[in-house]
């Protein structure tokens, strides 16, 4: 899974904007990017695909994987061990 984290964070370069919050990755049957955003927008949706069309084009063979994007405002739980943090937003409390 390291391989998939590190062609992720490459993948995320230039992408991420104020209005993320949390990107993570699992991968259990197959492998899950999870993105948290602030708010609803569909500029960042259009990044977000960018980033899976960068994220597949880094895989040395075809990849089965799901992208899940949250719109949630309030206070985010850390995912369960199986997942690894990609990037997570400072913010205050």
């Amino acid at each position: 899974m390291k391989d998939d984290v590190f062609r992720l964070m490459q993948a995320l370069l230039g992408v991420i904007s104020p209005n993320f919050r949390m990107v993570y990755i699992s991968n259990t049957q197959k492998v899950c990017i999870t993105v948290i955003l602030e708010k609803e927008s569909a500029e960042d949706r259009e990044e977000i695909q960018d980033m899976a069309t960068e994220f597949e084009a880094l895989q040395p063979k075809s990849i089965d994987y799901d992208i899940v994007i949250k719109v949630d405002s309030r206070d985010i739980n850390w995912p369960d061990d199986e997942s690894i943090v990609v990037y997570k937003r400072r913010e205050d409390l």
